[in-house]
């Protein structure tokens, strides 16, 4: 039985950053916490493997398109030959895939990845980010609320008045709808 604990509540608004050494709730042994430098504080999660994973629980405000960026670090060089690839998944379905070819440049040159969507429904959302290769530590995972969003179209009232002669009068164009 896996443990439930820490949840990380993501703003109504704005960013969340969840750190990966202190905020999964469970993690493969593979994996090991080490002090880092730069742009990273504290500690990250590195001595990654193919299919090693890490679990959080996400609280979101509202079922929406999130967009999820991580911060990663690889030992290679940046643009080499080889390439680093992990993936995030909510409730064990597909969210979306991070690949990179090449490292960093170094263990502790960090690097945030543009972000992708993932689709986060209201409430307690299971988070893995699953290693597909290794060679990469992981500092963090920044979510960003979607914005909310109003549909605006309207369906216009239109009256056409004529007179007894047939002769156009005039064309009104009302909105019935509100903000």
């Amino acid at each position: 039985v896996l443990p439930t604990a820490p949840i990380t509540t993501l703003a109504a608004t704005g960013d969340t950053t969840m750190k990966a050494a202190t905020q999964s709730f469970f993690r493969s042994s593979v994996f090991q916490l080490e002090n880092c430098s730069g742009a990273c504080t504290g500690q990250d999660v590195g001595y990654t493997a193919a299919g090693a994973y890490m679990l959080f629980n996400v609280d979101a405000p509202a079922a929406g398109e999130y967009t999820v960026a991580p911060q990663i670090s690889g030992g290679s060089a940046a643009g080499g030959l080889d390439q680093i690839s992990f993936s995030v998944l909510v409730d064990e379905k597909p969210g979306t895939t991070f690949t990179r070819g090449g490292g960093t440049g170094g263990w502790q040159t960090w690097v945030q990845l543009a972000g992708q969507g993932v689709h986060l429904e209201k409430g307690l959302n299971k988070v893995k980010l699953l290693a597909n290769t290794g060679g990469m530590n992981f500092d963090y995972l920044k979510f960003t609320t979607p914005v909310q969003t109003r549909d605006l179209s309207f369906a216009p009232v239109v009256e056409v008045r004529c007179t007894a002669a047939k002769e156009f009068v005039g064309v009104t164009v009302k909105n019935t709808d509100s903000i």
